[in-house]
Order: C-alpha cells, then sequence, then structure tokens
C-alpha cells in the first residue's frame, strides 16, 4: 500500500 494511499485514506476514514 503506498503511502499516498494510506494517507488519504486515514484522511477520509478517520474525519468520519
Amino acid at each position: 500500500m503506498r503511502p499516498i494511499s494510506g494517507h488519504l485514506y486515514n484522511f477520509f476514514f478517520g474525519t468520519t
């Protein structure tokens, strides 16, 4: 998994 992908997932899933 790429760092950018993990960051985006963390950002979207973390903010919910």
